[in-house]
């Protein structure tokens, strides 16, 4: 979770943290743009919902990387996240899981199935019983 620490200020991931400055997080991906009812967003981003936009990973990477220039004249107040790494660590936070780091500082995101096995690697799979 050291990955949604700069976030906690103003976002929660949890249905019963209670409101913040910022919109709920719990449930984010799969859910329309400005889609918490209980928050008062830019006109942009109501826009954004009213066009139909859903956050998905990839919109998600690309409004972290710089959210400004996805929906001018939003109001989320900090800086974009430049370093991939670290927007691929905050996603997998906002998917509900924990990012998996490698010996030589990446990550890998852990997979649907819950393994975190990198599915990159081409060696034997231990994982399962034979």
């Amino acid at each position: 979770m050291q990955a949604f620490e700069p976030c906690q200020a103003c976002h929660a991931l949890t249905r019963d943290a209670g409101q913040k400055p910022g919109p709920q997080l719990a449930g984010l991906i799969g859910r329309p743009v400005a889609g918490d009812p209980a928050f008062d967003y830019s006109p942009a981003l109501r826009a954004a919902r009213d066009k139909g936009d859903v956050w998905t990973r990839e919109r998600l990477d690309l409004f972290l990387a710089d959210a400004e220039a996805m929906y001018p004249g939003q109001w989320m107040g900090s800086p974009p996240i430049r370093n991939a790494k670290h927007r691929a660590d905050l996603l997998c936070v906002l998917e509900g899981r924990e990012a998996l780091h490698r010996p030589d500082g990446g990550s890998l995101a852990q997979h649907a199935t819950g393994s975190g096995r990198d599915v990159r690697s081409r060696g034997p799979d231990y994982s399962t019983s034979r």
